[in-house]
């Protein structure tokens, strides 16, 4: 008969004394959490990543050196700019004459008779066959075939911004700003960890414990069902008396399936956050971590958006459209390229190498494209001030989200207040209902009344504290971590 009392006082005591035992504790669940975590190993690869496209921007403002070669076969008159076969075999040359034409003049003087003088002018014409092979042979070619080796070299000295990769191109300071961005997200990601890790674990520990009073509950409804029983045989008790004691039991049964169902459901979804295999056994400690008291609201918004990563995230997500904004307006500008060029020619046929060195100071400027290059740069500007606006928003939200919980946290605060006192009477009526019992001034169905009693409080008192600590897990969550009530 005073089983159900004993089971009601062990839970009254540990629920008063919360001493640490065996099993995980919330910081054991989170340091588990932080190394087995998908979105945390993914944060951390994104981050790996933007460092990589950071330097990636940095070495594509950079002078940049490379090698390049080729085989052709070309057949043509001319078959390079700097014939590169022009010592090629006269088998596979063009082959031609070319006759030129000359006029000779001879000049006779003689006297005649009367003593005048008689010029006599004779014009002769010679013609020259000359043959061109060897001139032919620098320019002409019948499927000659040959490679090519390059050495390139080439230094963008102004382009996108850049000014000899010296300064902090519009590139590279969009993927700074993107690595910051990818670190504050990273942030978000651990408390958004943290704050589901906290939901689950609370909810988890909350039926394990409502598991343990609905059986002590269903206890108690046994023994009361036995003693109406009992008394209902003496004829003590309607039958009525029976009927509501026997649907006590059976709700208070039920309660305690459906508790059960639902500590088997919460510890699945605890063991998969863990990484840990459902179903196997996961004992947690039911010491609750201490609540801190508040700071006032005005000193806990200061001290959690001077740092909170979702407003920092934002700033990275501005400056990144500000430098985009910069790259566009750019294009507007000339760009100024120095390539130089060293290539070596090798002749199949008779292995003849010319050379060839080309440096060239490329300048190109945009000059009419109908509007697209100054509409990209007005686009960047406008989207600038967009995320700026937007920058004022995220704070406006965060601060709205930490005042409200703030609202409701006080008011957990006062419901459990009351509650406690709550319990803390009831208990005390358990204790004299004890003595009394023990004294014989009351009997057993009294007894059990007040501990049914006491264990409705610890109940109400319980939720109301589980509630409290979950405010206190999304407040941490809401600060992006800056505050936190588990140290």
């Amino acid at each position: 008969m005073r089983a159900c009392a004993v089971v009601v006082s062990l839970l009254v005591f540990a629920a008063a004394h919360r001493v640490p035992g065996a099993g995980l504790t919330l910081r054991d669940c989170i340091s588990e959490a932080y190394g087995r975590s998908p979105a945390l190993e993914a944060a951390r690869f994104d981050l790996l990543a933007a460092e990589q496209e950071i330097l990636k921007q940095q070495r594509a403002i950079l002078p940049s050196l490379g090698v390049r070669a080729t085989v052709q076969l070309l057949d043509g008159n001319p078959i390079t700019p700097f014939a590169v076969l022009k010592n090629a075999d006269l088998e596979n040359t063009f082959l031609g004459q070319v006759r030129s034409a000359a006029l000779q003049t001879t000049v006779h003087t003689s006297t005649d008779s009367n003593g005048r003088t008689i010029t006599t002018r004779r014009e002769t014409s010679t013609t020259t066959v000359t043959d061109r092979t060897a001139a032919n042979s620098l320019t002409a070619v019948h499927f000659g075939s040959f490679s090519t080796q390059s050495l390139l070299f080439n230094y963008p000295l102004y382009q996108n911004g850049s000014i000899f990769g010296l300064n902090n191109a519009p590139a590279v300071a969009a993927a700074r700003a993107q690595k910051k961005q990818q670190e504050w997200t990273t942030k978000l990601t651990e408390e958004k960890v943290v704050f589901n890790l906290s939901v689950a674990f609370f909810n988890a520990l909350w039926f394990q414990e409502k598991l343990q009073r609905d059986t002590a509950r269903v206890a108690w409804a046994e023994q009361r069902l036995a003693i109406v029983q009992l008394q209902f045989d003496l004829q003590l008790k309607l039958a009525q008396d029976v009927e509501l004691a026997n649907a006590q039991l059976a709700a208070d049964r039920q309660t305690l399936v459906s508790t059960g169902q639902s500590a088997r459901d919460t510890a699945t979804a605890l063991a998969l956050l863990l990484g840990r295999k459902p179903g196997a056994p996961l004992p947690l400690n039911p010491a609750s971590p201490p609540l801190p008291a508040l700071p006032p609201l005005t000193g806990f918004l200061a001290g959690a958006m001077a740092a909170h990563p979702a407003v920092g995230a934002q700033q990275s997500t501005v400056e990144a459209a500000r430098q985009k904004y910069l790259f566009d307006r750019a294009q507007l500008f000339p760009t100024v390229d120095f390539n130089t060029n060293y290539t070596v020619a090798e002749a199949f046929e008779n292995h003849s190498t010319p050379s060839q060195f080309l440096s060239v100071l490329h300048v190109s400027a945009p000059i009419f494209d109908f509007g697209t290059r100054l509409a990209a740069s007005r686009e960047s500007r406008e989207k600038v001030k967009a995320e700026q606006a937007r920058t004022a928003q995220v704070d406006l939200d965060t601060r709205s989200a930490i005042a409200q919980l703030y609202n409701t946290i006080h008011d957990l605060d006062k419901s459990a207040a009351l509650l406690e006192q709550a319990f803390i009477l009831a208990g005390n009526k358990a204790k004299l209902a004890r003595a009394q019992r023990e004294a014989g001034a009351i009997d057993q169905l009294t007894l059990l009344e007040t501990e049914w009693s006491l264990l409705g409080a610890m109940d109400a008192l319980d939720s109301a504290r589980f509630s409290l600590m979950l405010k206190y897990a999304e407040l941490q969550s809401a600060a992006g971590g800056v505050w936190k009530w588990l140290r």
